[in-house]
């Protein structure tokens, strides 16, 4: 049976961020662990900085999993993606796994080794962190890359949190996804005005999971990206 839902507030360890340079800075340098690496990674133009040749098949994967989701719901991807790896610390209050750094158009993640020491205590979704809850971090910040250069100006950040997580649950390895949906036994949102930065803040990991069972029940989720994507639509509107 799941155990009853308690909130999994932000702590030592945070989930992956929605961050534009300007707001949340690295804090500190950010030390590179490993070598540049531009080698193939199947279906996606991607170099790699600071990672060592097992992480780069781990960002490889998460990559592809998240373009793989968007060229099935009709969002061609093409583009490069930079991915710099890092001993961190990041975000402002140097708590974050990775964060899309907009200024750079890049992707900072933390190291595999520093993402575990830092969930050690507090893990995102209640697991412990490990290579598939890692790479599902990778697919969570590249959907930030391809939201960002593919939405309207202007849009609700709040729509890229949905989807990032929407992507990241979606994409991780079956049997993890089900312990975390076993684990968070909530509904979705029942439409997009339950959506909110409220409820993001009281609890990030439960937010995503609302919202990728809302997103699992749309009759046309593909129509419901593209929506997303002009603006059209927009979540939000709901103080919980």
């Amino acid at each position: 049976m799941p155990r009853p839902y308690l909130p999994n507030l932000p702590g030592p360890c945070a989930l992956a961020a929605t961050v534009l340079a300007a707001l949340l800075p690295l804090r500190g340098p950010a030390t590179a662990a490993g070598t540049d690496i531009t080698a193939a990674c199947p279906g996606v133009d991607l170099h790699v900085a600071g990672a060592s040749a097992t992480e780069f098949e781990l960002v490889c994967d998460g990559l592809r999993r998240a373009v793989g989701f968007f060229r099935r719901h009709a969002i061609p991807v093409e583009e490069a993606f930079r991915v710099r790896l890092t001993e961190g610390p990041m975000g402002a209050q140097g708590t974050h796994i990775g964060q899309y750094d907009t200024a750079a158009d890049r992707i900072d993640l933390l190291t595999l080794a520093r993402a575990r020491e830092l969930c050690a205590e507090q893990s995102p979704f209640r697991v412990p962190m490990d290579v598939a809850l890692y790479t599902s971090f990778v697919a969570h910040e590249a959907t930030h890359v391809v939201v960002e250069r593919r939405g309207e100006t202007g849009m609700v950040p709040l729509t890229q949190e949905y989807l990032a997580y929407v992507v990241q649950l979606a994409t991780m390895d079956a049997d993890l996804r089900q312990r975390i949906l076993d684990d968070y036994p909530m509904p979705g949102f029942a439409d997009t005005a339950e959506i909110s930065w409220v409820y993001y803040g009281l609890d990030p990991a439960a937010f995503g999971v609302k919202s990728f069972r809302h997103f699992s029940a749309l009759p046309d989720p593909a129509g419901f990206i593209a929506d997303l994507l002009s603006g059209a639509v927009e979540p939000g509107g709901s103080w919980y």
